[in-house]
């Protein structure tokens, strides 16, 4: 039997039209068999707008998972769970701790939020956290990936980004996971920054699943990646057949347009509000 499964982009840097408002931020919404998930919550600013906009009810939402600990990922979190006071919230242990980013001056940007990263602003909600490591089947059909093997030689560490005030530790980012689910031809993969590398990310996926990945959604973090790396990144692709991409948020405008010559035709927008469609067997 054939199933429909809805992918909505609610919060993301730009929006698709008219009503609906952008953010540096990323959220998704899949429904699938009558159940909802929340992947990310924006930083905040735009999910409840969005929401309402789109028919979207926070409070029947079943589950929520994180990506990973920064501001736009997390940022919408306090307003989602005064909307919905029951599902499980979804995070890897490491979102958990604070995290900086190096800013021109040479100071530390604090990039969490004090409702994740502080245990004394978890004691109202904390036990509807849910910590995972390991693939997890979120709601039936859809899975994250829990900590992500890193096997690339090319993927390298943002050097920018940090796990203390002081900038001296280095964020291995084991907190970053990204979804997975099975449509009709394949496998479609939903990232968030993909800090631990879209080709890591992908590749872990092929193992856990051994069926192509077809669809890429989200953010591919090669916003400041050296031209190598781009390169590099698109030879992978290829040896995986070319998946349709949809490339958002913090892929960056130069990396974008390399995957949009590498695959012509294959590469696509995702903004704020596009809503996608698809079918799979149960």
């Amino acid at each position: 039997m054939m199933k429909e499964l809805e992918l909505v982009l609610v919060c993301e840097n730009a929006a698709s039209e008219a009503g609906i408002l952008g953010e540096v931020g990323l959220s998704w919404l899949i429904r699938f068999q009558n159940k909802s998930l929340l992947f990310d919550t924006g930083q905040g600013m735009t999910l409840e707008h969005n929401c309402e906009k789109l028919g979207i009810d926070l409070s029947t939402v079943d589950a929520v998972v994180l990506s990973h600990g920064h501001y736009d990922h997390v940022g919408g979190l306090d307003d989602f769970m005064k909307q919905n006071r029951r599902c499980p919230i979804c995070a890897h242990p490491a979102s958990l701790s604070p995290k900086y980013g190096l800013l021109p001056s040479g100071n530390g940007k604090l990039l969490s939020v004090p409702l994740l990263c502080q245990k004394k602003e978890r004691t109202n909600w904390e036990k509807r956290l849910k910590l995972v490591e390991e693939p997890t089947e979120v709601i039936p059909g859809i899975f994250v990936t829990g900590t992500i093997p890193r096997v690339t030689p090319f993927e390298d560490w943002d050097n920018t980004l940090f796990t203390d005030k002081k900038l001296l530790k280095p964020d291995p980012f084991h907190d970053d996971m990204a979804l997975y689910f099975e449509i009709d031809k394949g496998i479609c993969v939903i990232l968030g920054c993909a800090h631990a590398g879209v080709i890591n990310t992908l590749h872990y996926i092929e193992t856990l699943t051994s069926k192509p990945i077809v669809r890429v959604y989200g953010g591919m973090h090669l916003v400041n990646a050296r031209p190598e790396r781009v390169t590099k990144t698109i030879r992978e692709l290829r040896r995986m057949g070319s998946p349709v991409l949809y490339p958002n948020h913090c892929t960056g405008m130069a990396s974008t347009h390399h995957l949009y010559q590498a695959f012509p035709g294959n590469v696509h927008a995702a903004s704020a509000g596009m809503r996608w469609t698809f079918r799979r067997k149960i």
